[in-house]
């Protein structure tokens, strides 16, 4: 059976045996094929995080129940694979072979027989997640498109939906041998009909229910190439390949269909001349949406918020759709942000040369490039009521549509409300990694955007933070913090007074941060302010005895392992592990790559040349002397964040007019240390694998989940939790 010019895209992974992936635009109908070979190996079918957390039970019986703490939900699935540490009395699930789980609750699940094993004491443990690898095996294009029985994947589960696509797909496949190749004709009737005639015939063939009116409508349109479909298909089709080249991720088995018939009316007493060519760049958008609509589309007045990848997104499209050509259309952008290095990799309208200029001026740009007649306006203007002097009412009731490519949720709720009360259509959507939302929010027919919100993130509690982490999320989000206050923060403070001729009046202002922004100042200007890379390297590996070491030990004298509250109970239990001090080695990766990374951004914060030479750090190591540390016995450390506050309350009131007269007189010359002294604050940047950001986080993340026996993770995995 001929197939319709059905390859977009190849993949041959050598060595793997040959991959085939290809893809169709037929119109309002993508089409997408998967053969990934006799056995593809998916070592991660979702890629999603494993999950663990704390369980405070498990029974025993023939399917042993697993219960979570009250504040751990398990996030697992039917299917999924669970190990086990920690877990005391019944310690034949400790560092065993995976177990197959069936969910009962949120906080709950079942494993194998358990009876046999001792009694569960009690006193905690943990699960995690194994990801175990899953074969699938895949049939040739040719053999799927003989059976009767294909594999499809369907959208929403309407199975017969796709199936009456499948039928289409092959049904065009026929009108083109029996027609020199060409593809039905937008404007003819009798060539839609011929290829229901047709795609009725398939489905008699392979026993399918057929969606007579879909595939007229589609049919009618099918020889058209448009880009908002072309759009789509390329991101199915670029993940599939990623799919195929990775072994992460479930790939499609093995056709998949897509069509989007919403934007069609009822056109069967329509006027088929609509849709004849006119010799335009937009013929095949005409021979699909008529030239009236097509018309309407040229005249539309759009408000883009946001120039990043979803916005950038947004204009390429527009631009080859031919959105604001006309002479009452237009297209108003706006974004405050500039664009970084790491933009480039997913907001393809910009270019190396591009880095440090406007988002929305540089978008523009590039989708003026693409459609020259297009009336396109950029701004740098954050949207909110403190600019609707400018964006005024005037402004909301000449548009048409909204569409916010934004990444927090204040600005889109303004916009939402913008919208209600003007009565215009807002189009809202997000990404995150690989996932992504779109909601279209249309007037008097679904409810506005702020109607419904997603459930506030659960923060992470000041004490686990600070004191009492479970979590790698707990202790990256810690090293993010300690990159910011070393490498941002405190030579900020320090520029500040430096630059600022009132900074010690103004600082008088602000009670609660007077005194520790005054130590912040002595601290990077006076007491440890680097002359040479060697003071860097020492600092470094002084920050790493007082993170992993002394402040460890301090948390060890006020909460002693055998601590017990009134009642009995054991403080290092539940979601408190109990930390162990560390001990630094230079031959250790994760100790000298903290100290490298350390050395490195406090070198660039006060202007010191650099170094990369691990033989450089191993010799200078031995050198740096390392004060005995001496525990406070009076010292006391909040447990809960209750605690915390009530801590603070009861604070004694120090003398602090005197301690302030003693830190102020401390100072440094300005004058003299501006001339010494070139500071430069580190602005965080992940995709940068030269600037040590990342390595710093990595490292400061991973030895504080070496501190409690949190399973560490890799500088990539890192990344993506830092970043988001």
């Amino acid at each position: 059976m001929p197939i319709a010019d059905q390859v977009a895209l190849n993949l041959l992974c050598r060595g793997a045996g040959a991959k085939f992936i290809s893809g169709d635009i037929r119109g309002l109908m993508a089409a997408a094929f998967v053969d990934l070979g006799d056995e593809h190996v998916v070592t991660d079918v979702s890629g999603e995080r494993e999950k663990g957390a704390l369980i405070v039970s498990v029974s025993q019986d023939a399917k042993g129940l697993v219960v979570c703490h009250e504040d751990s939900r398990h996030d697992l699935q039917d299917g999924d694979w669970v190990t086990f540490t920690e877990v005391e009395g019944m310690t034949e699930l400790n560092e065993s072979k995976p177990r197959q789980i069936r969910v009962q609750t949120p906080f709950s699940f079942t494993i194998e027989d358990t009876r046999a094993y001792h009694p569960y004491t009690g006193n905690g443990g943990y699960f995690r997640q194994v990801k175990v690898p899953q074969r699938f095996s895949f049939v040739s294009l040719q053999t799927s498109l003989e059976s009767k029985n294909p594999a499809i994947v369907s959208i929403n589960y309407d199975f017969d939906r796709s199936t009456s696509l499948h039928c289409l797909y092959l049904a065009l496949s026929d009108f083109q041998a029996q027609n020199s190749g060409r593809l039905p004709r937008a404007d003819s009737a009798q060539d839609a009909a011929t290829v229901v005639a047709l795609a009725t015939a398939v489905a008699g063939r392979l026993g399918a229910q057929l969606d007579a009116k879909m595939i007229g409508k589609l049919a009618r349109c099918s020889g058209a190439l448009i880009s908002p479909m072309a759009a789509f298909l390329g991101g199915i089709l670029g993940q599939e390949v990623l799919k195929a080249a990775s072994g992460k991720f479930t790939p499609i088995q093995q056709h998949f269909y897509f069509e989007n018939t919403q934007v069609l009316a009822d056109q069967e007493s329509a006027d088929l001349s609509e849709f004849t060519p006119l010799g335009s760049r937009y013929d095949h958008q005409i021979a699909v949406l008529g030239r009236t609509l097509h018309q309407k589309l040229q005249n539309q007045n759009f408000f883009l918020i946001g120039a990043g990848a979803i916005g950038c997104e947004m204009l390429k499209n527009w631009a080859m759709m031919g959105i604001a050509t006309g002479q009452a259309g237009k297209v108003t952008v706006t974004d405050m942000d500039t664009i970084e290095t790491s933009n480039l990799s997913r907001q393809f309208l910009f270019r190396e040369a591009d880095v440090r200029q406007l988002k929305s001026k540089i978008a523009a740009q590039a989708a003026t490039a693409l459609n020259p007649a297009m009336n396109i306006v950029a701004h740098a203007n954050r949207v909110g009521p403190e600019l609707e002097h400018l964006y005024n009412e005037a402004f909301w009731e000449g548009l048409e549509s909204a569409i916010t490519a934004l990444d927090n949720v204040q600005a889109r709720l303004y916009v939402d409300s913008k919208c209600v009360f003007h009565g215009k259509t807002m189009i809202d959507s997000g990404t995150l990694g690989t996932k992504g939302n779109t909601q279209c929010v249309l007037p008097r027919l679904s409810e506005p955007y702020g109607h419904s919100r997603d459930p506030p993130e659960v923060g992470i509690p000041v004490c686990t933070l600070k004191s009492f982490p479970n979590q790698i999320e707990h202790t990256i989000a810690w090293a993010r913090d300690k990159f910011e206050g070393h490498f941002t923060n405190a030579p900020q403070e320090a520029l500040n007074y430096l630059t600022t001729d009132d900074y010690v009046a103004n600082l008088a202002k602000q009670p609660n941060t007077h005194v520790t922004n005054l130590k912040t100042v002595l601290s990077c200007l006076v007491n440890e302010r680097p002359r040479s890379f060697s003071d860097c390297i020492a600092w470094g590996r002084l920050q790493f005895e007082h993170a992993f070491v002394n402040e460890i030990k301090q948390l060890l004298q006020v909460y002693p392992e055998d601590k017990q509250d009134d009642k009995g109970v054991k403080f290092w239990t539940g979601l408190k592990r109990m930390p162990s001090p560390l001990q630094f080695r230079a031959d250790d990766a994760a100790c000298l790559d903290f100290v490298v990374a350390a050395a490195n951004l406090r070198a660039f914060n006060f202007g010191l040349p650099t170094c990369i030479d691990r033989k450089v750090f191993l010799a200078e190591l031995p050198s740096v002397v390392v004060p005995e540390f001496r525990a406070q016995t009076d010292m006391k450390i909040a447990a809960t964040d209750e605690e915390l506050k009530k801590l603070q309350q009861s604070a004694p009131a120090d003398d602090q007019d005197e301690q302030i007269r003693k830190l102020e007189s401390a100072l440094p010359d300005r004058a003299v240390t501006r001339q010494e002294v070139k500071l430069a604050p580190v602005e965080f940047e992940k995709d940068d694998d030269t600037n040590f950001h990342m390595d710093f986080i990595t490292a400061c993340s991973n030895l504080r989940a070496r501190n409690y026996k949190i399973k560490e993770e890799t500088k990539h995995q890192t990344k993506f939790i830092a970043g988001t």
